[in-house]
């Protein structure tokens, strides 16, 4: 279960799980600080072309809006973000959560529960619910990813995460789960892959060599690399913060194309660079050109270097 607390001035959230043992009840509560609301879109760090173009999907749009990340990736920060626009944009928004950071009093939130009924249950109610979008954080299973093309078929947004490196590999990953290419291919209609990467100490950053910099896809001659030294202000880490680099792709007819074959994923990474989007590499790159962000820190995101070695 879920319920908030005020404990010595401090808003709370209290997530409890309750397991009989043999021994009895085990208990366990998780407490973390109550969070009014979820960061918009232009707080992940994407740039504002492409927050345009999840703003502009969530309010018109239809099919799968999928978001691709690793575990710990920030795929949960993007999944609520969206669900907020969507709320804010009049629309009515039905979400199936493995636990619920956010509470947003607009959207009808459900959080599953171990031994509950499963997510495709859920999903399958909130296809015969009256509401605009239908939004899943965590496809797990094939009769998820099922579900979501179906309900996306009857014509509602489906705002859906994936745990994967990138847009590629996530719906090659869904193609090997057991998904029907051609009707996967015909849902999607925009895809979000993401990564997350600490920022510089602004205190103690310094230029580097730039070897490793002038070896990012892309990169320009002379491209200056600063990373962080270690001072007080960052606890001796050299990094101060986190943002998240993103690839945004609309799903056109070549892309589809490329999925609806059941392509693997170089097969349909190709289709989407030929279709303009930007890789999340050199999205990366920007942060590096900037001063923001290491080309250590990217590498060890991205591993840029196991291919060009």
């Amino acid at each position: 279960g879920r319920t908030r607390a005020r404990i010595a001035g401090r808003a709370l959230v209290l997530t409890t799980s309750v397991v009989p043992t043999i021994a009895g009840q085990r208990l366990v509560i998780s407490l973390a600080a109550f969070r009014e609301r979820p960061r918009g879109l232009e707080e992940l760090g994407m740039s504002e072309a492409e927050a345009r173009a999840l703003k502009a999907m969530v309010e018109r749009g239809r099919g799968i809006l999928l978001v691709c990340a690793p575990v710990a990736g920030g795929s949960s920060t993007t999944y609520y973000a969206l669900l907020a626009h969507a709320a804010s944009a009049g629309k009515t928004v039905y979400s199936v959560e493995q636990s619920i950071e956010h509470e947003i009093p607009a959207v009808a939130q459900v959080m599953l529960e171990p031994g509950g009924p499963s997510p495709a249950a859920y999903i399958a109610a909130g296809m015969r619910q009256d509401t605009d979008v239908i939004a899943i954080d965590g496809l797990r299973s094939v009769e998820d990813v099922h579900l979501a093309v179906e309900a996306a078929g009857l014509g509602k947004l489906v705002v859906a995460t994936f745990p994967a490196a990138d847009i590629a590999s996530g719906v090659h990953r869904m193609l090997e789960l057991g998904a029907e290419p051609h009707s996967l291919a015909a849902a999607l209609t925009l895809g979000v892959g993401q990564r997350l990467v600490r920022l510089n100490c602004p205190n103690c950053s310094v230029e580097t060599d730039g070897a490793l910099a002038a070896r990012i896809p892309g990169a320009p001659a002379g491209l200056i690399d600063r990373s962080g030294s270690g001072c007080p202000n960052c606890g001796k880490s050299g990094f101060r913060g986190a943002t998240a680099i993103h690839e945004v792709l609309p799903f056109t007819e070549p892309v589809r194309s490329a999925v609806g074959r059941g392509g693997n994923r170089e097969e349909i990474a190709g289709a989407a660079l030929a279709a303009g989007m930007r890789p999340l590499v050199v999205a990366g790159l920007a942060r590096v050109k900037s001063g923001d962000v290491s080309a250590e820190e990217l590498d060890r995101v991205v591993r840029y270097s196991d291919r060009t070695e």
